[in-house]
C-alpha cells in the first residue's frame, strides 16, 4: 500500500472561478453565497478572498480586483493571497458569470468529500489510536453525529423570505385556526384547562416536564404521547432511559383500563380486570404509538432514531424521558453536557417539525423553602434548558410533601413558561394508581 500522503479532494480551477465571478457581478456572488461559505474553500487564499468580498458585499462596496486589493492592503493581509496579479487571475477565471452556480456546486461537493475523509480518519484514530482508544458505542454515536451535521448544512431550507412572500402564509395559519375554533390546534394533551391555555403543543417546540422525583412527571408525559396516538391517531415516539417498552405499556394499559398499575404488575387481576386489560389491549392495538426503553443511549442515536421514525411514520409528538440520562462522554461538564442536550433536542424539533417533550429533573430547591412551589430556577444543572425551551411545565403536588394535605388527589400543572402565550396554573386529577392524570371535573 502507497505511503504516500493523500490530497484532500479540491477543485483549484473551481475555486478560481467562482471569486472571479463574484468579482464580476455582485448577482453571482449572491448566488455563490448560497451555495458556498469561505470554510467551504480549500487554498487558504481562495477562503480569505471570499471572505473579504463577501464582507465588502454587506457594506455595499465594489467588489472589483482593484477594491479588493485596498481592503487586503489595509488589514495588512495582501501577500496571503498572492498580491494583486492573483486577484486579476481570478479575475479573467471565468468563461461567464452564468456559471457560477455550477462552479460553486463543485466547490461546495468537495468541501463535503473532505469533511467526510476527515470524519474517516477521526473515525480510524478512534479504533487503532492506542491509548485511550474509545468505545465502539461512542464512535458509533460521533459517525451518527458528524453525518447529521452533513446532512442538516446540505439539505434544502426554506431560508430567508421577504415578508410579502411570509405574509400570505401567515394569513391562511390564522384563517385555517379560526375555521377549526372547535379544535385543538396543536397536538391536544387529554387536560381541557391545559389546551385551552397552550393551544395544543406546536411544531418546532421544545416543551419541557420537569418534577422532584416520583412527582408524575413520567406518568404526564407518557399520557399526552398516549393521548395523541391512542385517540387522535396521531404518531408519537416516547423515548425512555429509565423503563422499559414493556413497564411503559403496563402503565398505558392501566391508564386506559382503569386498572391500578400494582394490580397490573402483580399480575393479581381478577376476571374483571383481565376483560378490561383484554378490550383495551384489542382496541388500541392499531394505535401509532412507538415505544424505545433502550436505557443507554446518546443524542446522535436519540436524534437518528428520530428521524428513522419520521421518514417511515411521519411523527407528530416525541417524547424524551428524561434528560438528565442521556449519555455523554466521560469526564464532560455535566452543565455543559446538559446545556448541549438541552439544544439538540430543541434543534431536532425544529429540524423535524414536531414537537419535543423533554422530561427534567428539579433540583431540591422546593425543599428547602417552606412554599414548596417550583419554579422554572429549579431546573437541574443548567439553565440553558430554561433558554432552550418555548413552555416549561412543572408539576407539584401538595400530598407529595404532606400526606394529610387537603389537596391530597390534586396536581398542579405550573406552566412557568409560554413562548406564544400567557403562563397560569392547571390543577387537575392526580390518580397515580391509575397511572394517570385527569382533568377536573366540573360539579353541577
Amino acid at each position: 500500500m502507497s505511503t504516500e500522503p493523500r490530497i484532500p479532494p479540491h477543485d483549484a480551477g473551481a475555486e478560481k472561478i467562482v471569486l472571479g465571478c463574484a468579482m464580476l457581478s455582485p448577482e453571482a456572488l449572491t448566488e455563490a453565497e448560497a451555495a458556498v461559505k469561505p470554510g467551504d474553500f480549500y487554498r487558504s487564499a481562495h477562503e480569505l478572498i471570499f471572505a473579504t468580498l463577501v464582507e465588502m458585499a454587506a457594506r455595499k462596496e465594489p467588489t472589483d480586483p482593484v477594491a479588493v486589493a485596498d481592503r487586503l492592503v489595509e488589514t495588512g493581509r495582501l501577500s496571503r493571497v498572492g498580491g494583486v496579479a492573483y486577484l486579476h487571475e481570478c479575475y479573467n477565471a471565468p468563461p461567464t458569470v452564468a456559471t457560477v452556480g455550477y462552479y460553486a456546486g463543485i466547490v461546495a461537493e468537495k468541501a463535503r468529500l473532505r469533511r467526510l475523509a476527515a470524519l474517516a480518519e477521526k473515525v480510524e484514530h478512534g479504533i487503532f489510536g492506542g491509548e485511550g482508544t474509545r468505545k465502539a458505542t461512542d464512535i458509533a454515536d460521533m459517525i451518527r453525529e458528524a453525518l447529521a451535521e452533513l446532512d442538516a448544512s446540505t439539505a434544502d431550507t426554506a431560508g430567508p423570505r421577504m415578508w410579502s412572500e411570509v405574509v400570505p402564509d401567515v394569513l391562511d395559519s390564522i384563517e385555517q385556526a379560526g375555521s377549526n375554533l372547535d379544535q385543538v390546534p396543536g397536538v391536544p394533551t387529554g387536560l381541557h384547562d391545559l389546551d385551552r391555555l397552550l393551544n395544543g403543543f406546536h411544531p418546532g417546540q421544545l416543551i419541557v416536564v420537569a418534577a422532584r422525583t416520583s412527582v408524575g412527571k413520567s406518568v404526564a408525559t407518557l399520557g399526552f404521547a398516549q393521548h395523541a396516538a391512542w385517540v387522535h391517531k396521531l404518531p408519537a415516539a416516547v423515548f425512555s432511559l429509565e423503563m422499559t417498552d414493556v413497564e411503559m405499556g403496563k402503565r398505558l394499559l392501566s391508564s386506559a383500563s382503569r386498572v391500578p398499575l400494582n394490580v397490573i404488575t402483580s399480575g393479581a387481576l381478577s376476571d374483571e380486570d383481565w376483560a378490561k386489560v383484554a378490550r383495551t389491549a384489542g382496541e388500541s392495538s392499531e394505535a401509532p404509538l412507538i415505544l424505545d426503553g433502550t436505557a443507554s443511549i446518546g443524542l446522535a442515536e436519540i436524534r437518528a432514531r428520530a428521524r428513522k421514525l419520521h421518514r417511515q411514520h411521519g411523527l407528530k409528538l416525541i417524547v424524551v424521558d428524561y434528560l438528565q440520562l442521556i449519555a455523554v462522554e466521560r469526564g464532560e461538564n455535566r452543565q455543559t453536557a446538559v446545556a448541549a442536550l438541552s439544544r439538540g433536542l430543541k434543534l431536532l424539533a425544529m429540524e423535524l417539525q414536531v414537537p419535543v417533550i423533554a422530561v427534567s429533573q428539579l433540583n431540591r430547591g422546593p425543599e428547602m423553602r417552606t412554599d414548596k412551589r417550583p419554579t422554572k430556577a429549579d431546573l437541574r444543572e443548567s439553565g440553558a434548558i430554561e433558554n432552550d425551551a418555548d413552555v416549561i411545565i412543572l408539576i407539584h403536588r401538595d400530598d407529595y410533601y404532606d400526606k394529610e394535605s387537603p389537596r391530597a388527589g390534586e396536581a398542579d400543572f405550573i406552566v412557568d413558561k409560554n413562548r406564544a402565550g400567557p403562563t397560569d396554573t392547571i390543577t387537575v386529577a392526580s390518580q397515580l394508581h391509575l397511572s394517570r392524570f385527569s382533568s377536573m371535573a366540573i360539579l353541577p
